[in-house]
């Protein structure tokens, strides 16, 4: 479940405490914003936490991804290491050199209207509340 691939993210960091508080909140809907920010402010603390938690994070999908195959149910990891080969599956390491631009708005789109700034924090907000 989500709670126990957010502890293995906090062990990938080596912060027992956090990951013993995720397995201990008992009501992870409304519970889990503040864990998920603990985790993101961390992997911002260096190249190497932030590499630790993506590498936990692939695994976690790894794991929970399912890919069904002739009426046969697979991880997504069983399935690239089975077929990936044969059928063109592959990962592969994207690395850019540009900077980041320092101005970046998020955007996201919801019912034919695209959500950014206060109007996109106040349906977030709406979401929260609503769990």
């Amino acid at each position: 479940d989500l709670s126990s691939r957010t502890c293995r993210a906090f062990e990938a960091l080596r912060n027992g405490e956090a990951a013993k508080q995720v397995h201990a909140e008992k009501d992870w809907r409304r519970g889990y914003p503040q864990h998920f920010l603990k985790l993101a402010k961390s992997s911002a603390q260096s190249s190497q936490n932030a590499l630790s938690v993506a590498t936990s994070g692939l695994q976690a999908v790894r794991e929970a991804c399912e890919f069904v195959r002739g009426g046969e149910v697979y991880t997504l990891q069983d399935a690239m290491q089975r077929f990936g080969q044969a059928e063109g599956f592959w990962t592969a390491r994207v690395s850019g050199s540009e900077k980041l631009p320092q101005n970046v708005d998020m955007e996201l789109p919801l019912r034919g209207k695209t959500l950014k700034g206060c109007e996109l924090m106040e349906q977030v907000d709406r979401w929260v509340d609503y769990g």
